[in-house]
């Protein structure tokens, strides 16, 4: 068996894959002071406003974000249960993580709307 003291192919073999791996980690690994966005669709839960769009906040910013149409902070990431198709906000359980508890149907089924795939029936109480 060759080990890279007495083969000199696989002691070179060896630096380039931990060349490699550190240069992956290098550029998988955010520098200090990037800021990492998220993208949600989100609902006003002010009842004259009850807008619903989709906004990017920063990582580490915790809801309620400042609605656009209102300048109110009380916009909440909307959900939309698996089971029934019911829209809703996570007002009453914020701080469990998906599936969220439908308020219409009762499951454990209410996962966030995907950017872009925003429901009519969330958009139709809008005055």
């Amino acid at each position: 068996m060759s080990t890279w003291k007495s083969n000199p192919l696989v002691g070179l073999a060896l630096l380039v894959v931990i060349f490699g791996a550190g240069w992956l980690v290098y550029r998988t690994v955010r520098k200090p002071g990037q800021m990492v966005e998220y993208s949600y669709v989100l609902k006003c839960t002010n009842p004259q406003c009850e807008e619903v769009f989709e906004g990017s906040y920063p990582k580490g910013e915790e809801p309620p974000f400042r609605c656009p149409r209102c300048g109110e902070k009380s916009a909440y990431i909307l959900l939309q249960c698996r089971a029934c198709g019911k829209t809703f906000t996570p007002l009453n359980n914020l701080y469990q993580r998906a599936p969220y508890l439908c308020p219409e149907c009762g499951k454990r089924t209410g996962y966030p709307i995907e950017p872009g795939q925003i429901p009519l029936e969330a958009t139709s109480s809008n005055p």
